[in-house]
């Protein structure tokens, strides 16, 4: 069984720009062409026809785009050039991650401190700056005071989780809209991936590029973090967009006050399912029925940064005991990455057991030159 795992990286082999940072470009020119009915060249014909002939989604992107406390957050970010140089979806689901566990950390101290009425919390820079940004002030905090009470910080979690579920569903109209009718015409295969002989995808991207480009029938596919889809509704939209979990163990069961922004409960709610366990599962029966028979699981990740952000199905797959593990890697600074991310996701002994000597199942291979986009 031949499973090959693909992240964002494999989206932009392929030219395609879905880097978070081109999502912003979107979001950022839609507010001018509202405004002026100019915007770069990029999007002003798809923003005019959609004026002009699909005034519904038109006005659905206004709607999730206005007061979008996320949005705002992050565009403000990169006019700070606090983003600078920092283009990944891991960055973006890190920003989000200082945001939830800055609130969490300011109401344990409201509960532990039992600050009163009128008296004053010291939270240290670092946060000031976070609660500046999400909180929208017009001039930098100095100090925080107890208007953000409990019930507040509650009234505010939702209001994000509601926001965060809004931006969700303008990023798969920006993807299964625009990039797939303004780029997928344009799509051409990679000799070293068509070659692969693949029998099934784990994708954590939302996109359908290689049912698109390489179009094999018989390949099944495991959606781990949704598919974008343009005939769904902020409702229905099944995309996972979270940050990892950040409480120790034994923390992480009791404090469930921010749950819902962590992509583990995201898959469970939003349904996206797990079929890369029904794959593992299925492999092992097979071999238990046929145990004279050669057998072997082949993993190959292409694009994935292998980031601890998505641990939980990394560690299960690559620590599987039949697994041989083929990393694909585009230049050295990425291999360094790679390596260090793994430390993290397996730990240091199980990496190097596993990639020395004469049984080593993992193995690094830097693949052709797919252009300078890949990342």
């Amino acid at each position: 069984m031949n499973i090959l795992v693909i992240g964002n990286g494999f989206d932009l082999a392929h030219g395609l720009p879905t880097r978070y940072d081109d999502f912003l470009n979107f979001v950022e020119e839609f507010i001018e062409y509202k405004v002026t009915n100019e915007c770069n060249m990029r999007f002003l014909d798809y923003f005019k026809s959609l004026n002009e002939t699909n005034i519904n989604l038109y006005d659905q992107i206004d709607g999730l785009i206005e007061d979008n406390r996320w949005l705002n957050y992050f565009l403000t970010l990169r006019e700070n050039k606090v983003l600078l140089n920092k283009l990944t979806w891991i960055d973006f689901e890190s920003e989000i991650s200082k945001v939830i566990k800055t609130f969490d950390e300011y109401r344990n101290k409201l509960i532990s401190e039992k600050v009163f009425e009128n008296e004053q919390m010291r939270i240290d820079e670092h946060s000031f700056d976070v609660l500046h940004y999400i909180l929208e002030k017009k001039e930098k905090i100095i100090q925080i005071d107890c208007l953000l009470s409990l019930e507040n910080i509650r009234e505010l979690k939702e209001e994000l989780i509601t926001d965060l579920n809004r931006l969700i569903r303008c990023l798969e109209i920006y993807l299964d809209d625009y990039v797939r009718k303004n780029y997928f015409d344009k799509l051409q295969k990679i000799k070293f991936i068509e070659a692969l002989k693949i029998d099934k995808i784990l994708t954590f991207n939302y996109t359908n590029t290689y049912e698109h480009v390489y179009g094999k029938s018989n390949i099944n596919f495991d959606y781990i973090h949704g598919k974008a889809d343009i005939k769904h509704n902020l409702n229905s939209c099944n995309l996972v967009l979270g940050i990892d979990e950040y409480l120790g163990e034994n923390e992480k069961n009791s404090n469930i006050e921010f749950i819902q922004f962590k992509k583990f409960f995201q898959r469970i709610y939003k349904g996206t399912g797990c079929l890369y366990k029904d794959w593992i599962k299925f492999y092992t029966e097979q071999k238990g029925k046929t145990p004279k028979i050669p057998h072997e699981l082949n993993l190959y990740f292409i694009g994935h940064s292998l980031d601890v952000t998505d641990k939980d199905i990394l560690k299960e797959l690559i620590l599987f005991d039949e697994a041989n593990t083929t990393i694909y890697y585009h230049n050295q600074e990425a291999l360094g990455r790679m390596i260090a991310n793994l430390v993290k996701v397996i730990g240091e002994d199980e990496l190097i057991r596993r990639t020395g000597g004469s049984n080593a199942c993992i193995k690094f291979v830097q693949q052709p030159n797919c252009g300078d986009k890949y990342d």
